[in-house]
């Protein structure tokens, strides 16, 4: 940053320079240049922004609220000591597990898969079936068998066991896409924690609740996210894998057993048809209808007309600030609006001009004339007793006293 003096005897005029970017005089004047870039200002400069920034990162910590605190993390061993992980890769496996010992309900219920890291490419198809009851929890890998197994197809497919779980209606709907399997008796567990415990949740009914959420709201415990969630799920699974899939479907089974435990406390007893449903065929209907036809059907939505949603949120200060300003600017303009005077319009409006002899007289439409859509040009204007008027009669009328740029002429 430089400055120019110039000397007070110097009365020339000065220029502007684009290349140097300093005033030069055209005479003999020479400028004197002064520059700031010394090294104390330099200094109290770096000084003065460091302390600005101090201040500021002050006040955004002090404005900040403090982090929540930690919550331990849930763990399926420490909430169920007797049950036992199964992770089978087999089909045949899979078939002698569930015989041997069928799966008695309510099951807590989740799926795994490969992520995409490219955008545009198609899903994987589901990798890990997970299935979690009181005294065991299945990892049943599907995508490294040659088919389906077919005790696990019936477990599913079994309208008197539940199956629970957080968005399960997109899992449903997936498994059914990728391999074909109806699922009956899924519940969600998001709905099922607005119907028995509406005062605690707020907001539209079918809005999801997070796993983990349930998880530190009603055990005070969160579940571990991170690198494990995108890993691939097709390969030999890990122990860090196996420990996420397993509290991912236990927490869903003690979530259940917790929720489901307030419903004979309510006062007025919930439909099942609030919060679960059959999925067959990849569509949604409502629950114990496995039987029916599905051309007798009804499709279920999640719909609970005693759910109290709350008050509609707030809304932020910038929205408040815009219709504030609208507002204040409406009013303003109708207040202005009534005491300001009529603008001029121009000579070919339909505002009233008095003529060169004082009479007040209306301007007609001006007349348009060429050829071609959008083309129209206007021609010369009239006044409403027929004379007209334009600038191609400039000069005519001057020195008689009538404007010098207007000749008015009989039409």
């Amino acid at each position: 940053m430089n400055a120019v003096f110039w000397p007070y005897l110097c009365n020339s005029r000065r220029s502007f320079s684009s290349r140097s970017g300093s005033i030069t005089p055209r005479r003999h004047c020479e400028p004197i240049h002064w520059s700031f870039h010394s090294p104390r200002i330099s200094t109290l400069k770096g000084t003065l922004l460091s302390l600005f920034r101090m201040a500021t990162q002050q006040q955004h910590q002090q404005s900040k609220p403090p982090p929540p605190p930690e919550l331990p993390l849930y763990s399926w061993m420490e909430r169920s000591p007797g049950s036992r992980l199964v992770y089978i890769r087999y089909p045949e496996a899979a078939e002698l597990e569930l015989s041997q010992q069928p799966l008695v309900g309510p099951l807590g219920f989740d799926l795994e898969w490969k992520p995409c890291f490219v955008k545009g490419q198609k899903e994987n198809p589901v990798a890990v079936v997970q299935l979690a009851s009181a005294d065991r929890i299945l990892l049943i890998q599907v995508s490294a068998m040659h088919t389906f197994p077919v005790k696990l197809r019936e477990v599913l497919e079994d309208p008197a066991i539940v199956k629970a779980g957080v968005s399960i209606l997109n899992d449903t709907k997936k498994l059914w896409h990728d391999y074909g399997v109806n699922v009956s008796n899924c519940v969600d567990l998001g709905l099922l924690a607005r119907t028995v415990d509406n005062p605690h949740w707020k907001g539209k009914y079918s809005w999801p609740i997070g796993l983990s959420r349930l998880c530190e709201v009603y055990f005070g415990q969160s579940l571990a996210k991170g690198k494990v969630q995108r890993s691939n799920w097709e390969s030999l699974l890990s122990a860090k894998q196996q420990e996420y899939a397993a509290n991912d479907c236990h927490s869903g089974w003690a979530l259940y057993q917790h929720l489901s435990a307030m419903i004979p406390v309510m006062t007025e007893l919930p439909l099942p048809s609030f919060y679960s449903f059959d999925l067959t065929n990849g569509m949604a209907f409502q629950p114990s209808t496995s039987l029916i036809p599905v051309s007798t059907r009804v499709l279920w939505n999640p719909h609970n007309p005693f759910y109290d949603p709350g008050p509609p949120p707030e809304k932020k200060q910038k929205e408040q600030k815009e219709e504030t300003t609208k507002s204040e600017g409406t009013a303003s303009g109708t207040q202005s609006g009534a005491a300001s005077p009529r603008p001029f319009l121009g000579p070919s409006s339909s505002a009233s001009r008095p003529d060169h002899a004082g009479r007040g007289m209306r301007l007609s439409e001006p007349r348009r004339t060429g050829r071609g859509r959008g083309r129209a040009q206007e021609g010369p204007s009239q006044w409403s007793d027929g004379t007209r008027f334009g600038r191609h009669h400039r000069n005519s009328g001057a020195g008689r006293g009538e404007p010098s740029d207007v000749q008015v002429r009989a039409s």
